[in-house]
This record gives structure tokens, C-alpha cells and sequence, in this order.
């Protein structure tokens, strides 16, 4: 076997507006890339082994996996599908990174007021070609532009290439419209040009594509992409779920899940899990963990405080529960890991923030982080962590019915 064939090769953006938030996405997942400089173009990655990381244009990552020169590579949608061969080596494997994203947009001249919607722009194409000449688009997606052009019953035009700022290509009489990419369209109106309504050619964010070819061939590569692809959806499956933990008196711990149980108006939540709390001065107080997904947060965290519930704690800070805690002055403390230095440095605060309210146990539901012996050594054998993914065997929400189907004797 040749070593040096056999390690996979991640091909990422090398500098723009994707390539801090690809690094970060990657930290997010538990892989931190690491660059000497930006003048290098070989990284490595933090967390698998076997991986080399390629850093190479935007404009180049597709063509890299298309001919087999990588192996894996995270590019924009309207990239890839702008320089995608048909029927050819390069796919998608995740087509919506959640992050990056954009929209590939038809914009015309605000002063055009008549031209508002692409059957406009086809009668227009028409006046143009009935006056000796074309409509001249300037874009840097000549494909993508032609084929929409063609479906919407446009035949009248001429594309343009241009590789530089395309806002200024009608004031400059370079073009009589542009076809680009815009977030908020903040640039296009500064710029006098407006959207057409039905002009979205398409909807883009980040995407994962892989080279079929060289992972068939190279099964420690496959292996190498599973384990990279398994912490992707792992962290974006996870990004839509929330742990909420929270207290409750009750009688028993029946008592204290039927409270709860009896109080909520949603369905499709995980748990309750209940474990006894003990108190010096003896209360019977329960703490109970739910998982749910962002849509439900705000009822379910609203029906536990009409139920009494108290100490509510959500993993993000991002979410509607620290309103909640606001309003109803509960204090609350929020780490997020990736201001941290190390695993051990996270654990650490929040070991000093749990302390401070006697935490005597610890329920970890979709926790989603490689715990330090900082934390298991402050509460060993108190520590509860009911993982999500069993990786790399069962990556996803459904890993606990995965191994129990599959008949696993050890997760």
C-alpha cells in the first residue's frame, strides 16, 4: 500500500468570505484546521488522522475533485454547479452546510421600471434583438446564467465573463444587466440595480462534494471520509436540537416525569430523564433533561415555569430560554467551547459555574463533546452521558435504535 496515496486530501477555500467561516465550521464539528501562514497551501487537521488539508481558489476546488486531485472538498453550491461536469466524477454529499449563504440573482437597472420579472426581460431581449443587437449580461456564471435564460424562454442574449466587480459593469456601459451573487442586496441597491422577482437562479450556501473515483478505490480513504463526514452531521444534526435540564419537586420520580409529562403541548421531544437530588435540608426535589428541537423551546420552556420548574439550563446561547431566565431573574451561564483554548479549559469553567450551585450529579444528553478527565475526576462515577452518535459506526440522531438493530454486544 502506498502510504502517501492513502491519506485523504480535504480541499478547502484558501482565502474570501469562506474561508474563516469554513475553519470555524470545522472547529465547530471537532476538527480545528491548522495553517503555518497564509501563504502556505498545505494544513492538517486536528482530530483524524490520515487527512491532509488543500488550500486552493474557490474557483479551483471543483475541478481539484472533479479530476480526482482531492478527495473531499467544501466549495458553494453555485460553484460547483456552475463548473460540475454532467455524469462526471465530483458529487454532493451534503448539500446545505448551513452557512455561507447566498442567492444567485438577476439585477437590472433600478431606472428600468417596466422590467420587473423575467417575462419582462424576455420582451425586452426582444426589442433588443429587433434593434440590431443583444442583451449583454456580465456575470462569472455564464452556464448557470444560459440555462436559466433558455428555461424562461430567453434566446436573445450574450453572456459576459468577468472575474472582477460586476456592480459597476451597466453604469459603465460594460453590460445592460449583471448576473451575480448577493446575501442582503445591500450592494446591488447602492449600486442603482434592482432584483428581478422571479430572477433566483439559485439558492446557494456551502456544500461537501466528493471525488466516487478516488474513495471506491482507496478504502482507508473511504474510511478516513466516513469518519470526517459522520462529525459534520453529527454537529449539524446537533445544531438543531437543544438539552434542557431543569428542577422539580415531586413526590417520586413517577411524580415528578408525569408533571412534567402532563404539563407540555408538543410532541417528538426526547426524555424526560429523572434523577434524585439531594438536598441538606431535604427537599424532595428531582432534576429532570429533555431534548428538543428549536421550534419547541419556547413552549416547552413556558410550560415549565408554570409547572414551578426551577434552575432551567440550555446548552445554547442562542435560544429563547435565556429570555425566559431573564424575564423571571434565573441566573444562568453560558460557555461557548470555542472560546476556549483546549477541552480542558472549557470543563474547567464549567466546573467552577456547576459548583457554585452544589451540582451533585451530571445527565449529559446530546452533549456532543469529548469530556476531560477535569470534569469526570471532580464527579467520578456521578457522570451520566447519553451520547447521540456512536461514531464512526453509527453517526446521526438514531444511533441508540442503529446499534440495538444492528445487534452490537458493546456501544
Amino acid at each position: 500500500m502506498n502510504e502517501k496515496s492513502e491519506v485523504l486530501k480535504i480541499s478547502l477555500p484558501s482565502d474570501g468570505e469562506m474561508y474563516q467561516a469554513t475553519l470555524d465550521f470545522l472547529k465547530n464539528s471537532g476538527m480545528s484546521v491548522k495553517r503555518g501562514s497564509s501563504r502556505q497551501y498545505l494544513g492538517s487537521l486536528q482530530g483524524l488522522e490520515n487527512v491532509t488539508v488543500l488550500f486552493q481558489r474557490v474557483a479551483d476546488i471543483s475541478s481539484k475533485i472533479e479530476e480526482g486531485s482531492a478527495d473531499l472538498g467544501i466549495v458553494g453550491l453555485d460553484r460547483f454547479e456552475e463548473f460540475r461536469i454532467d455524469d462526471g466524477n465530483a458529487f454532493v454529499v451534503a448539500k446545505d452546510l448551513d452557512y455561507s449563504n447566498c442567492k444567485l440573482v438577476i439585477a437590472v437597472p433600478q431606472g428600468w421600471i417596466d422590467v420587473s420579472a423575467m417575462s419582462d426581460l424576455s420582451d425586452l431581449a426582444l426589442e433588443f434583438k429587433h434593434t440590431g443587437r443583444e442583451l449583454r449580461v456580465a456575470t462569472k456564471y455564464p452556464r448557470l446564467t444560459s440555462k436559466f435564460f433558455y428555461q424562461n424562454g430567453i434566446n436573445y442574449f450574450k453572456t459576459i465573463y468577468s472575474s472582477g466587480t460586476l456592480e459597476v459593469s451597466p453604469l459603465m456601459g460594460f453590460s445592460d444587466i449583471i448576473v451575480d451573487i448577493t446575501s442582503t442586496g445591500t450592494t446591488l441597491r447602492e449600486n442603482q440595480l434592482k432584483p428581478i422577482v422571479d430572477g433566483t437562479i439559485i439558492e446557494s450556501q456551502a456544500c461537501l462534494i466528493a471525488s466516487a473515483n478516488s474513495l471506491a478505490n482507496e478504502p482507508h480513504k473511504l474510511d478516513s471520509a466516513r469518519k470526517f463526514i459522520a462529525r459534520i452531521e453529527g454537529y449539524l444534526e446537533g445544531k438543531d436540537y437543544f438539552t434542557v435540564t431543569f428542577n422539580l419537586d415531586a413526590n417520586n420520580e413517577e411524580d415528578a416525569a408525569n408533571t412534567f409529562l402532563n404539563s407540555v403541548t408538543i410532541n417528538g421531544f426526547q426524555g424526560p430523564r429523572v434523577s434524585r437530588i439531594f438536598t441538606i435540608n431535604g427537599n424532595s426535589t428531582y432534576s429532570l433533561a429533555i431534548v428538543l428541537k428549536r421550534k419547541d423551546l419556547q413552549v416547552v420552556t413556558d410550560n415549565l415555569r408554570e409547572i414551578g420548574a426551577t434552575n432551567i439550563i440550555v446548552n445554547k446561547s442562542d435560544c429563547g430560554a435565556i429570555n425566559i431566565a431573564k424575564r423571571y431573574s434565573i441566573p444562568f451561564s453560558i460557555h461557548k467551547h470555542e472560546d476556549y483554548n483546549n477541552r480542558e479549559e472549557f470543563d474547567r469553567a464549567i466546573l467552577n459555574t456547576i459548583k457554585q450551585y452544589n451540582v451533585e450529579g451530571i445527565v449529559m444528553v446530546g452533549w456532543m463533546r469529548i469530556v476531560t478527565q477535569v470534569l469526570i475526576e471532580a464527579y467520578k462515577d456521578r457522570v451520566i452521558n447519553i451520547h447521540p452518535s456512536l461514531l464512526p459506526s453509527f453517526p446521526g440522531m438514531d444511533a441508540v435504535r442503529q446499534a440495538l438493530t444492528t445487534g452490537v454486544k458493546i456501544t
